[in-house]
């Protein structure tokens, strides 16, 4: 039987890298519906019993279309809503190939659907739209731009900087952002942290355009791509290895420390997911992404230019310095993570 466990483990971890929908999700999803006025909500299988402005219902998932209905004394409202796919159900595309049959066992169970997690329905509204949040309030919607600053931008390891944006509302579903921001002179960590002052000099700017699915720029979930710059220049220090034999410099050891000028200039281009809210004029942005970076990285000062930057840092570890600040010109991983607060107006 012992011949047998491996099997048996290699099938148990099959079936728990697939059907993920199948096997994590409910029968039933939760649902929050919003109304613009007090009003009797009904949906299958429930109905509120007094009239309200929101409440949560179960709903059993299933490949139907969901109808919810609102009414009240003189106003009422039914909405059909497709369901979609759930996120346990993408899920098997973690697991691939071996997901695949996790499709397969999912694609007939009506676990595999979801619907919306927030609906709204506007009552003065007589047609059968809904939103997926609710909106910002009429008194604050005639404001059309955010200013915005990115407080964690200064105390950023590599380029410290102060950051203003500037947001505009384009559609319904559009918005575009503008930044420009100042590099701050920064800490000793930025060269090769050999207790050398960078006294960094430089700026930088970009372009996002932001898509909002659901129609509610510009608040609520977005895709987006961006484009940065950056121009800087920084003292740095590090430590070298003499390769190049030198009969009038033969008193230079084989590894010595230098203090030189590093001059940068990057191009990067990110896409970007995150969540806008906006609270009365107040807005909060969390975002993150993924791109590339194009870096051409040159540098000043050096006492022998024909030098190697050693890529160890004492003979222990990679030198990260070296490899956020090599010379030459290549590209790099971009990650971008940051919030970013506003103002309406």
């Amino acid at each position: 039987m012992r011949t047998h466990y491996p099997n048996y483990l290699v099938f148990i971890g099959m079936v728990a890298c697939s059907s993920c929908a199948t096997i994590f999700n409910r029968k039933t999803t939760t649902v929050h519906v919003f109304t613009n006025v007090p009003a009797k909500i009904t949906l299958p299988a429930s109905t509120s019993i007094d009239k309200i402005t929101s409440s949560d219902f179960a709903v059993k998932r299933s490949k139907s279309p969901l109808i919810i209905t609102a009414s009240s004394d003189t106003l009422s409202k039914t909405v059909s809503i497709k369901p979609g796919n759930s996120f346990a159900f993408w899920c098997n595309l973690n697991c691939f190939p071996y997901g695949l049959a996790g499709f397969l066992i999912d694609w007939k169970n009506p676990k595999r659907f979801t619907y919306p997690r927030n609906v709204y329905l506007d009552l003065t509204n007589r047609d059968s739209t809904y939103k997926r949040l609710i909106p910002v309030p009429k008194e604050y919607q005639k404001y059309q731009y955010i200013l915005g600053i990115t407080p964690l931008k200064i105390v950023d390891a590599s380029n410290p900087a102060f950051e203003i944006t500037g947001e505009k509302k384009l559609s319904a579903s559009l918005t575009g952002n503008v930044m420009f921001g100042y590099l701050l002179p920064g800490n000793k960590a930025i060269g090769s942290g050999n207790e050398v002052a960078p006294k960094t000099k430089g700026i930088t700017a970009g372009l996002v355009a932001k898509w909002f699915p659901y129609h509610s720029a510009p608040q609520g979930f977005y895709t987006a791509l961006g484009f940065d710059y950056l121009r800087n220049s920084y003292h740095a220090a590090a430590g070298f290895n003499h390769t190049t034999p030198d009969s009038a410099n033969t008193q230079v050891p084989y590894n010595y420390t230098d203090t030189f000028m590093i001059h940068k200039k990057t191009y990067t281009v990110n896409m970007i997911i995150g969540y806008q809210r906006i609270f009365k004029r107040f807005s909060l942005d969390v975002y993150g992404g993924l791109g590339v970076r194009f870096k051409n990285v040159v540098y000043t000062g050096k006492k022998f230019p024909g030098d190697n930057w050693n890529y160890f840092r004492n003979g222990f570890g990679i030198n990260y310095s070296y490899l956020k600040n090599r010379q030459g010109k290549y590209n790099a991983l971009s990650v971008p993570l940051n919030i970013r607060i506003g103002w309406t107006f």
